[in-house]
């Protein structure tokens, strides 16, 4: 069985339900995903959006899951996406890319083939400082620093990033300027297909090429509904067994 481990936040999640399909029918043999995502997602910290709060990826339960079935499956492919919330949560740079070195390690520890997704830093910067501050206040309301700091973070993030995946030998794949619009942060509904197939194509191992198309409504809200294996929701604790999703044909689809 192959297994795809998927991360990220946001733009990861706009995108769920296309890209569970897509990879379900390029898949040429059984296939497990494991994902962990969420708008507002934390690669380490709890986060919360409106009344549900999900764990930090680095202390989800992806990593159990992935360690009791090492055993039984070749090597996984992974993707880390969306590393840039927890700059506007206040955490300082070197503690999120620690963060993302814990993960990398977890991967290569099981000879993953891992390819990881850079902050859209040209789009970020067409922001303006009042574009920004409108933005935090609207949803950071608690969190105070200026653009002109932002800007520093974010660009000593991506520096990161990018010694990141040269120590661990992985690729790092730039996003494209012309993948957003308005919105600096997450893909356009109309690039997102493009966008997805692009990243997608620098994974080596996966046998076929990934034809990413659309879904149907009603699959999207299908998939969209499904619950993870560790959530809060209203304040109160929820744990749902995972794989929450299984085929007879063998794919499978845990979330954390």
């Amino acid at each position: 069985m192959h297994r795809v481990i998927l991360l990220g936040a946001s733009n990861l999640t706009l995108s769920f339900p296309m890209i569970v399909e897509s990879l379900k029918q390029s898949a040429s043999e059984p296939l497990a995903v494991l994902a962990a995502h969420g708008h507002g997602r934390s690669y380490g910290g709890w986060s919360s959006v409106l009344v549900r709060s999900l764990p930090g990826i680095d202390g989800c339960g992806i990593w159990d899951e992935l360690a009791e079935t090492a055993e039984s499956h070749r090597r996984p492919t992974a993707l880390l996406t969306d590393i840039g919330n927890d700059l506007i949560y206040g955490y300082e740079v070197d503690q999120i890319l620690g963060w993302v070195c814990k993960c990398l390690d977890r991967l290569a520890a099981h000879q993953t083939e891992t390819i990881l997704t850079l902050l859209p830093v040209a789009s970020l910067f067409r922001l303006s400082a009042a574009r920004f501050q409108c933005t935090r206040m609207l949803f950071f309301p608690g969190r105070r620093f200026s653009w002109t700091e932002m800007k520093k973070r974010i660009e000593l993030l991506d520096a990161g990033l990018r010694n990141l995946a040269d120590e661990y030998n992985i690729l790092a794949i730039e996003p494209q300027q012309n993948w957003y619009g308005l919105d600096p942060i997450h893909i356009r509904k109309s690039r997102r297909q493009s966008a997805w197939k692009h990243i997608f194509s620098h994974w080596k191992s996966v046998p076929n090429s990934i034809e990413v198309n659309s879904v149907s409504i009603l699959r999207q809200i299908e998939i969209l509904r499904l619950q993870p294996h560790e959530r809060r929701f209203f304040g109160r604790a929820q744990n749902r067994t995972q794989p929450i999703h299984s085929t007879p044909e063998g794919f499978s689809l845990s979330l954390y």
